[in-house]
């Protein structure tokens, strides 16, 4: 009389005479392998957006933004544009683009205590359009280039004067207009460049080669 055993497994019942044939096992394994890889497969194919959501999530959850300590960072070595979050020893703080380890793009430089910088870098300097604001109140919009304030931009002082004006390498120079505080006065004239603007400075500092006194009523 043949002996019928019962396999359970996964709630499927099995009967067998004795002698399981071992390569009938490896077939049907093979079968439902290759089955379970065709449907996952053609899962994929039907929902693309679920897959590409998840691997993206998946990548910024293990990339984090990448912090640098330190007042000569290393260099990248990679060429392609990042964001990155500076922060240097004497408590500064640059959060923005960076291309070969430098600032270079868009970012924003917060001078400990003392004020900050907000707009276009090239090769580590402000160069392009940009606003510098002070502890203090002062403000400057207008152009940059390797650093300074070049072409067109308008300073207001701390103290309420305002001029709006030509520069060159950091220095009020050709036309430009200065409104007192009081709104009463204004000078309208050329510049020689001849005073180097600083964050803060006094109205005493600016002088103009050619100045007309014009009344505001």
């Amino acid at each position: 009389m043949i002996d019928k055993r019962k396999i359970i497994k996964s709630n499927i019942y099995i009967y067998y005479d004795g002698h399981l044939d071992f390569f009938s096992v490896i077939a049907c394994s093979t079968v439902l392998l290759i089955s379970l890889n065709l449907a996952l497969l053609l899962f994929t194919r039907l929902f693309p957006a679920k897959f590409s959501s998840s691997s993206s999530s998946s990548f910024f959850s293990t990339h984090p933004v990448v912090w640098s300590i330190g007042s000569n960072p290393k260099q990248v070595k990679s060429t392609s544009w990042r964001c990155w979050v500076q922060v240097y020893s004497n408590g500064d703080v640059y959060e923005g683009e960076f291309q070969k380890g430098k600032c270079w793009g868009n970012g924003v430089y917060h001078c400990h205590m003392s004020g900050r910088y907000e707009g276009d870098w090239v090769d580590g300097k402000y160069d392009g359009y940009g606003v510098e604001t002070w502890a203090r109140g002062s403000r400057h919009r207008g152009q940059y280039r390797e650093g300074l304030r070049h072409e067109m931009g308008i300073y207001r002082f701390y103290c309420g004067d305002v001029y709006g004006g030509e520069w060159s390498n950091g220095q009020c120079h050709g036309f430009g207009v200065h409104t007192c505080y009081d709104g009463c006065r204004r000078y309208v004239g050329g510049s020689n460049g001849v005073s180097n603007m600083d964050m803060d400075s006094n109205i005493s500092d600016y002088e103009f080669a050619t100045c007309v006194l014009a009344d505001v009523n």
